[in-house]
């Protein structure tokens, strides 16, 4: 209801390049960027049947990237996953609230677009929530799990684990102050995340902690 400030819109920019950059090391295709006049959207054509499976997939990409890139002064918007939705109209005037020196009604506008559009593969919007949403833990005999009654804060704090707990959306996330795979992968870039439904899933930024998921990290401080 209101518009963002100076400060707030530089935030989002930051952070939208810092998605923009992710993405481009899995793969994907370089999307528009637009400045919506209170945050910022990256466009990237997916050319998806209009399928319930298929709007599925898109909310969970958008879960992904929340659990990767939102806190608690920018997020990543999860509810534009719907294709009723509409967009910001570029070059009119975003004008929420009252137009003030702090927070201003500023021009939609486009900042950068591709030479050539591609679409993006569902393979790849699969890959990404694949590779970060959490996942149900299976209890096995010799791992002594039960998802319903292991705490996941007693089990960081009796290990030594510096964390700060966020939420993100459905989720929590539990951003590690440097990753144990390689300290100098400070926070914010790697996190254990917790669905509502108690799913575990460990995700680190970095190319060299790729394939490290929730099973890995237990087991570096578990062996056993």
């Amino acid at each position: 209801g209101t518009s963002s400030t100076d400060e707030q819109v530089a935030m989002a920019e930051d952070r939208a390049r810092k998605v923009f950059s992710y993405l481009h090391g899995r793969g994907f295709p370089d999307p528009v960027m637009a400045y919506s006049g209170n945050g910022v959207h990256l466009q990237y054509s997916v050319g998806l049947n209009n399928t319930k499976g298929r709007e599925d997939l898109i909310k969970k990409t958008l879960e992904a990237l929340s659990i990767l890139f939102s806190d608690d002064a920018v997020k990543v918007d999860t509810s534009v996953h719907n294709p009723a939705r509409i967009c910001k109209l570029y070059g009119t005037r975003a004008q929420k609230g009252a137009n003030t020196e702090k927070r201003p009604h500023r021009m939609s506008r486009i900042k950068y677009v591709p030479a050539h559009i591609e679409q993006v593969s569902a393979v790849l919007l699969q890959s990404l929530v694949d590779d970060v949403l959490p996942k149900a833990q299976k209890p096995e005999q010799y791992n002594n799990f039960n998802p319903g009654k292991f705490d996941l804060e007693e089990w960081l704090d009796r290990h030594g684990i510096e964390y700060t707990k966020k939420s993100a959306g459905d989720y929590d996330k539990f951003v590690l102050a440097c990753c144990p795979f390689d300290s100098s992968h400070k926070a914010p870039d790697a996190m254990v995340a917790r669905s509502r439904a108690r799913e575990l899933g460990f995700k680190c930024l970095h190319n060299s902690c790729a394939g490290k998921h929730w099973r890995d990290f237990r087991m570096f401080y578990e062996p056993s």
